[in-house]
């Protein structure tokens, strides 16, 4: 007998949640690439990152800079996750980013919170050196995620909305063609019924026979 426990549950819902906003793999688009860089400069940072994160990878929808984060760990948290020396910090003082020559010194991240509690992926800055931000810079990097979530959900109503109107549009095409297929199909009957009687067929001006 498998038991799935409360953690195993919570990731599940988690996927669920990041796959129903259908954003995984899909193009860059302005807006998160014109956030990651507001961020950036206000955090004085020379990467900035907007990502998803499913059960294998992180995908990147917005980056500023290299690729490399910790946002592993921020994913599962719910305030901002702030490493000021990784070097020092034992969750990841020997990652490969932090040990190589002029690897990651400075990370600070922030989970990307849906509508229903899920994380759906994080917002985070990184920087080579040790460093801390200011109060001001993180409140500014929670607002920024509270935007980038924002996106994400008028995303997902704009397409869904399309989808709707789309197939509102197909319906009433469908609709159209059987009404013309049905005025062909009485006009070809008309006829043959013209064509074998021998009487006489007069069509008024306004198409009335």
């Amino acid at each position: 007998m498998n038991i799935t426990s409360t953690e195993d549950i919570r990731e599940i819902k988690r996927l669920q949640t990041l796959l129903s906003y259908n954003i995984l793999d899909t193009p860059y688009e302005e807006d998160f690439d014109e956030l990651a860089q507001l961020i950036a400069l206000i955090c004085d940072v020379p990467i900035a990152v907007i990502s998803m994160i499913d059960d294998k990878r992180q995908w990147y929808k917005a980056k500023v800079g290299i690729e490399e984060t910790f946002c592993q760990y921020t994913v599962k948290q719910d305030e901002l996750v702030e490493i000021s020396d990784a070097r020092l910090d034992e969750r990841v003082k020997d990652n490969p980013h932090v040990t190589s020559e002029n690897g990651i010194r400075f990370y600070a991240g922030m989970p990307l919170k849906a509508e229903n509690g899920s994380n759906i992926g994080t917002v985070c800055v990184v920087d080579g050196k040790p460093k801390e931000l200011s109060n001001r810079q993180k409140k500014a990097l929670k607002l920024l995620t509270k935007q980038a979530m924002h996106l994400i959900e008028v995303r997902q109503k704009n397409k869904s909305l399309g989808t709707e109107l789309n197939n509102i549009l197909e319906k009433k095409i469908e609709q159209t063609q059987r009404k013309l297929e049905l005025k062909e199909i009485e006009n070809k009957d008309l006829m043959k019924a013209v064509k074998n009687s021998s009487g006489v067929v007069e069509f008024n001006p306004d198409g009335t026979i």
